[in-house]
């Protein structure tokens, strides 16, 4: 019973240390991951300078982009009935 008791308790502590070590390991991962995330970040801010634009300006346009498509999409539907007018 004492070696029973002996062994749990070693197993216990076997287990704690298996698990800081993973614990370790995943925390370890996670600052990579980190890392990496606020480097392409930092790129993808130089990129957006480089192209003349901060993001307030590619909100601009994508409000043009849109516009540009709605504009497109009426003309294609007046395209459409003056095709069904000169068919009739």
């Amino acid at each position: 019973m004492v070696l029973q008791a002996s062994f749990n308790a070693e197993e216990e502590h076997n287990e704690g240390s298996v698990f800081d070590t993973a614990k370790s390991e995943r925390i370890r991962q996670l600052e990579t991951l980190l890392e990496e995330y606020k480097t392409a970040n930092e790129q993808l801010q130089k990129e957006i300078d480089a192209l003349g634009g901060e993001s307030a300006q590619l909100e601009s346009r994508q409000v043009l982009s849109e516009e540009i498509e709605k504009e497109r999409l009426e003309k294609a539907t007046l395209q459409k009935g003056q095709f069904s007018l000169s068919v009739a």
